[in-house]
């Protein structure tokens, strides 16, 4: 499965490890992918399907992602036939892109939270963002920009982000209300050799919290390594509707 972004969307990079199937307006089951998935009935079949992730990169959170469309299709398959699908999926165009960082010349974590100002997110010549730590050292970076009118009804937030490295990576919210500061790394993702799609949901905690406007903000610690630590990051998103 494939994500079509639109120009001011971002990379199309995506994580859709899962399909929910529909045929012929009845649900036939949510498959892990790469899958041959049965046709319930004979001749011809209507069916639909929508891109599945992993909620916070948990495998046991298996969710529909809310932000896609749906890939519709018609067959009329042979006894025995294996007919292959590709499904595109584009965006919704009630997306919202509150923040779309692709690294590229520049990005939007320029908030120091951690008080050391020599330790900061670079920038690679390829493009990607890099968390170098020394032994001993840690890192907190939040964005720039405060997140207002953030829906608190229970329509769903997300953030998007590439990553790998070898120390894990925090995320979280830094939420603002008047003089009232919160600060909650929600997920933290393992490390990982190559590069990873997570998918945070932050739906739950903006409801529970309830504040005015939030910062993104990014953690790792490697006070207890003894090796230094790199972490890149890329294709950061903040979508709802």
């Amino acid at each position: 499965m494939e994500l079509m972004p639109t120009e001011n969307q971002g990379a199309n990079t995506s994580a859709f490890t899962d399909v929910w199937m529909f045929q012929d307006g009845r649900s036939s089951g949510v498959y892990e992918l790469p899958r041959k998935i049965p046709v319930v009935n004979n001749g011809s079949v209507s069916g639909s399907i929508q891109a599945g992730i992993r909620d916070n990169g948990i495998n046991s959170s298996p969710r529909i992602y809310p932000f896609v469309d749906t890939y519709n299709f018609n067959l009329t398959p042979d006894e025995g036939e294996v007919i292959p699908l590709l499904p595109i999926f584009k965006y919704l165009e009630t997306t919202n892109f509150r923040l779309v960082d692709d690294f590229n010349g520049a990005h939007q974590f320029g908030f120091d939270e951690d008080g050391v100002d020599s330790i900061r997110i670079e920038i690679t010549d390829e493009g990607e963002g890099l968390i170098k730590l020394q032994p001993g050292e840690l890192i907190q970076e939040a964005t720039a920009l405060v997140f207002n009118e953030i829906p608190q009804d229970g329509s769903p937030v997300y953030l998007e982000i590439d990553y790998k490295g070898n120390l894990d990576l925090d995320l979280g919210l830094i939420g603002i209300t008047g003089e009232s500061v919160f600060k909650d790394y929600f997920v933290s993702l393992r490390s990982e050799n190559t590069w990873k799609k997570a998918y945070i949901n932050f739906t739950d905690l903006i409801i529970a919290s309830g504040f005015d406007g939030y910062q993104i903000v990014i953690g790792a610690d490697n006070s207890i390594n003894t090796t230094e630590a790199k972490i890149y990051i890329d294709n950061i998103k903040l979508l709802h509707f």
